[in-house]
């Protein structure tokens, strides 16, 4: 008999004590860990305690942005200063997207200037002997002895012995389109005398790219003389992935920099962007135009280009205030009097050091943009940092709300 009233007794001291212990508990180091079951805290070990609505964090239930901004931390303004922090407002800058690419300086077509022969002849007094001669416009390149030009200049004095304007127009343009200048039809009109060796001069400003004949070479009507290139500007054609091409427009911005010159960066305009892809590379070809004034663009030269695309005023923020975590983005913010608290952020495009913020800041609040992991270190601030961190925990204000409601149904 004893022994059953033992057992009875200790049966119902033990119910007695789990209907005393049920109800919701959570660790007095980690507040966001709740659980309706006692034991040790996951964490760090410490038995748990009974959850008091006095506990709840001061963040207002409902809340499901995943921004926290709990349990400030105060330092000293001499602490602040030996730990060498740095704050930045949080403000708009104009940025894009960036995609990032390589290209080749190359020569631009449109200032390349072809000399052909237009009448069959001898090359006399060549002036161009090799490639990369420098020639200026209106300077002499070769005279030409042509039969058919010394016939042509006869048909011209006979034209002007009539005083016919019509037929000095007609013999006037027979020259010209055997290839004499205006300027030397002037002479020969003026002086009247006919040139036996024509003289033929450079259109352009620029230096010989190409050279096909030398002195006392014969030619004929179509042959290709020399090739004269103005390098005072430059092509950069880039090679662009297939998949990124659909974002750039004649519109994006594009900075090139140069490994050979010390990626001096240097600002350039698209001016085509080419309708076919390389069936092999899978990539597309954008022309970028560059002033090359100094000649320090070489064609053949690598380039290294950044396009800018979907610029516009972004609210940022310096990438390297942004700290990393399991549940994402962070910083850290700066209030009055030496306050720091972590927050939750959601990030952007990234371009030139800065960071699009999307979510979680607003314009004219202050992030620490340098000693981070200093603050880190501080003991208050680590514990507020492992509720953001640790897995598992349960960081929703409304699951807390949920068990408290529940308990108080039982």
């Amino acid at each position: 008999m004893l022994l059953i009233r033992y057992v009875f007794g200790v049966c119902f001291f033990l119910t007695g004590y789990a209907h005393a212990e049920s109800g919701i508990y959570t660790c007095p180091m980690h507040l966001n860990y709740v659980t309706e079951e006692f034991g040790g805290c996951p964490l760090c070990g410490m038995d748990l305690v009974k959850f008091k609505r006095s506990q709840t964090p001061d963040v207002p239930l409902g809340i499901d942005d995943e921004i926290s901004s709990r349990m400030p931390v105060t330092m000293s303004p001499e602490t602040i200063q030996k730990m060498g922090v740095r704050t930045e407002n949080v403000g708009y800058s104009k940025f894009g997207a960036s995609l990032r690419s390589y290209g080749l300086v190359k020569e631009n077509t449109r200032l390349r200037n072809a000399v052909s022969g237009r009448v069959a002849g001898w090359i006399e007094n060549l002036k161009i002997t090799a490639l990369g001669d420098r020639v200026n416009k209106g300077q002499l390149l070769f005279t030409l002895y042509s039969p058919d030009l010394i016939l042509a200049q006869q048909d011209f004095f006979s034209a002007l012995a009539t005083r016919i304007d019509s037929r000095i127009l007609s013999g006037a343009e027979r020259l010209r389109s055997l290839g004499v200048s205006d300027l030397v039809i002037y002479e020969i009109r003026s002086k009247g005398i006919k040139l036996d060796h024509i003289p033929f001069y450079s259109e352009v400003d620029g230096v010989v790219s190409h050279l096909s004949v030398s002195k006392g070479s014969y030619i004929q009507p179509g042959d290709k003389i020399a090739t004269i290139q103005d390098y005072s500007s430059v092509w950069i054609e880039v090679s662009v992935a297939e998949k990124d091409l659909q974002f750039i427009s004649e519109k994006s911005e594009a900075t090139v920099t140069f490994p050979n010159l010390g990626n001096v960066l240097r600002l350039a305009n698209i001016d085509y962007i080419y309708p076919t892809v390389n069936e092999k590379s899978r990539t597309g070809t954008v022309r970028l135009v560059l002033e090359n004034s100094g000649g320090l663009l070489k064609p053949g030269a690598y380039a290294d280009v950044i396009f800018e695309t979907d610029v516009d005023m972004r609210l940022s923020i310096p990438s390297e205030a942004i700290l990393k975590s399991s549940r994402g983005d962070f910083v850290i913010i700066a209030q009055d009097k030496g306050r720091f608290l972590p927050r939750n952020i959601q990030t952007g495009i990234q371009s030139d050091g800065r960071s699009e913020v999307t979510k979680g800041l607003s314009e004219g609040e202050r992030v620490v943009v340098s000693s981070q992991f200093l603050i880190d270190s501080e003991s208050s601030l680590r514990e507020s940092f492992h509720k953001m961190q640790t897995p598992n925990e349960v960081r929703e204000p409304e699951r807390i709300g949920e068990l408290i409601e529940a308990r108080d149904a039982k």
